[in-house]
C-alpha cells in the first residue's frame, strides 16, 4: 500500500535573549495517509489473489468498488475470489453485475461458464462458454473448455471442432491436445490419439496425464511394452497418481505378471482411501482378491 507520510516538524527554537528562557512554538503534527486508488486496490486484490488469500482478495475488491461502483473489472475480479472460496452464487452475481456495466465483456461469460462447469451445470456452462466466443471468437481457452464438455455430452465431433479452432489461436498449449487425445480414444482413432498425446508430451515434457493417454492407446493395440513404458514415465513424475497405477496394474494381468499387478492395485486402493474415493477404492481392493484367489 503506497502512503505519503509526513515527518513530525519542529520549527523556529528561539534563543535566549536578556537572561529569559528560550521559548519553542512548535507547529501541529501532521500526518498524511493518501487513500489508495481503485487501480492500487485491485493490484493488491490480484496479488493476495495469486498467494490463494482470497477472503483478503475479496476485501480489497470491495474497495476498490466502493471507489467505482461502475467497474465491471473488480466485480469480474471479485467474483473469481468468490468462486475460488466456495460462493459460486456469489461469484455469479458479480459477474452478472460486470455484464450490466459491459454486456459484451467476453471475460465475464467465460468466467460464469467455469463457474457453473463446477457447478455441474453444464448446459449453461455450454450457453456461457458460446457467449464468450460470440464476443471474442480469438478466446482459445473457451472452445477448450466447451470442446471438453460437448465431448462429455456424447458429441465427439463438436468437440474436435472445437478444439482445432483451440489449436489454430493457442497452438502451443499441451493441454487441447491432450483433450483431443482423449477424444480420439473415444473415437478409436487409435493413431490420432497417439499424435495428439505425442504433440502434448512435446510441449510439455512432464505431462504425465499424456503417457497415461498414451499407454491406454499402446495397451488397445497390444503394445504392452511401450504401454508400460508410458505408464512408467508418469509414474515418475506424479508418484501418487492413484489411476495410473490401476491401469498399469490391468496392463500387468495381460502381460501375465499378476503379482506385479496385484501391487498396482494395492498402491492403487491406498491412494484412493486417501483421496475419498470410496467406489474407485472398492474397485481396487476387488481387483486384489480376484487376483489373490487366482494365484491360490
Amino acid at each position: 500500500m503506497n502512503r505519503l507520510q509526513t515527518s513530525i516538524a519542529i520549527f523556529g527554537i528561539i534563543g535566549i535573549l536578556g537572561g529569559q528562557p528560550a521559548t519553542a512554538i512548535i507547529q501541529p503534527t501532521q500526518t498524511v495517509i493518501a487513500q489508495p486508488s481503485e487501480k492500487e486496490y485491485l493490484d493488491l486484490g490480484l496479488q493476495k489473489y495469486e498467494q490463494g488469500d482470497y477472503k483478503g482478495a475479496i476485501a480489497d475488491f470491495n474497495q476498490a468498488i466502493l471507489l467505482n461502483p461502475n467497474s465491471d473489472l473488480a466485480y469480474i475480479y471479485r467474483g473469481n475470489a468468490r468462486d475460488d472460496n466456495g460462493d459460486p452464487r456469489g461469484a455469479i452475481a458479480d459477474y452478472n453485475k460486470s455484464l450490466q456495466f459491459n454486456p459484451k465483456n467476453a471475460s465475464a461469460y467465460y468466467n460464469l461458464g467455469v463457474t457453473y462447469e463446477r457447478m455441474e451445470d453444464y448446459t449453461l456452462a455450454i450457453a456461457n462458454y458460446t457467449k464468450t466466443i460470440e464476443f471474442n471468437p480469438n478466446y482459445a481457452p473457451a472452445y477448450e473448455n466447451r470442446g471438453n464438455l460437448l465431448d462429455d455430452q456424447g458429441n465427439p465431433q463438436a468437440a474436435l471442432a472445437d478444439y482445432r479452432q483451440a489449436i489454430q489461436i493457442a497452438p502451443k498449449n499441451p493441454s487441447v491436445y491432450y483433450n483431443q487425445g482423449v477424444t480420439y480414444r473415444r473415437l478409436k482413432d487409435n493413431q490420432a490419439a497417439i499424435s495428439s498425446f505425442n504433440q502434448a508430451i512435446k510441449l510439455k515434457p512432464d505431462y504425465f496425464s499424456a503417457y497415461n493417454g498414451r499407454g491406454n492407446v499402446f495397451a488397445n493395440l497390444g503394445n504392452g511394452q511401450a504401454a508400460l513404458r508410458d505408464f512408467n514415465r508418469a509414474l515418475q513424475i506424479n508418484p501418487k497418481a492413484a489411476d495410473i497405477y490401476y491401469n498399469r496394474g490391468l496392463l500387468h494381468i495381460e502381460l501375465n505378471n499378476n503379482q506385479l499387478a496385484i501391487k498396482d492395485f494395492q498402491q492403487a486402493a491406498s491412494l484412493y482411501k486417501q483421496q475419498n474415493r470410496t467406489e474407485d477404492y472398492q474397485d481396487a481392493i476387488e481387483q486384489v482378491k480376484e487376483l489373490q484367489q487366482a494365484i491360490i
